[in-house]
């Protein structure tokens, strides 16, 4: 029997290695609950459901320690493109062009890898086992920051003060698509109503290493409870002074 401990499942704050860095990055998840590539790295060795990811690794850094889900490269270069993947093969396209299939038995280190001259558009991993196609994954290209889109991952919440809707707030194109890699600060208001409650996370854990997701916001949101709220004036009271008077 063979085993392996992780350290850690998912980023944390405290223990990073230098300002301005405020948080320690060993996770499969990063610090809003959001997939990392090591997370997708480790779930093609661990799962039994059908996957098959994408990324961009960043030079002179291992294929998963640090990617970016992106395809907004430099015109004419040439990038380096990590597939993660539990399937028999892989076939990946560019704007529907194949540039070839390989086996999983070709992965070094569980990674495949291609060398992609870069043309703007969609890059496609095509996922089977025995011909049939079990798993596809893309990177879109994104035009400029044209708004920011909210997504719940509850369509309805329960009032019963215990049920909660994460709420990602993402900067899209014109088109829709996610816009990534772009450093652009942005202030965000969450409303809540009476006897709820809302909390936003910041994902990148330091404003100088690339994030996987350029995602600006995570925001939480509870449900309203049946209970009146909290007024302003009692949440701000003292307590009663202590009696100093003297005891008989």
């Amino acid at each position: 029997m063979s085993a392996q401990f992780l350290w850690t499942g998912v980023d944390y704050l405290g223990e990073a290695a230098s300002w301005p860095s405020r948080a320690a990055p060993f996770g499969l998840l990063d610090l809003c609950g959001f997939k990392k590539p090591l997370g997708w790295f480790r779930q093609s060795l661990w799962s039994d459901k059908p996957i098959v990811y994408l990324c961009v690794p960043i030079p002179a850094i291992s294929h998963h320690s640090d990617a970016l889900e992106s395809w907004n490269w430099t015109a004419g270069s040439t990038v380096k493109v990590a597939c993660y993947t539990n399937c028999g093969e892989v076939e990946l396209t560019l704007n529907g062009r194949s540039l070839g299939v390989k086996p999983q038995s070709a992965a070094l280190d569980g990674v495949l890898t291609w060398e992609v001259p870069y043309e703007p558009g969609a890059l496609k991993a095509i996922a089977r086992t025995n011909g049939r196609e079990l798993s596809t994954f893309t990177l879109q290209t994104a035009g400029a920051p044209d708004r920011i889109a909210l997504v719940s991952d509850a369509a309805t919440l329960r009032a019963d003060g215990e049920n909660i809707a994460h709420l990602e707030l993402v900067i899209v194109d014109a088109n829709g698509i996610r816009v990534r890699m772009r450093r652009r600060r942005s202030r965000s208001n969450l409303p809540a109503p009476p006897s709820s409650s809302a909390s936003a996370t910041p994902m990148i854990p330091t404003p100088t290493v690339p994030a996987t997701r350029r995602t600006p916001l995570s925001a939480v949101a509870r449900s309203p409870s049946s209970a009146p709220p909290i007024s302003p004036a009692r949440s701000r009271s003292k307590p009663p002074p202590l009696d100093s008077s003297p005891r008989s």
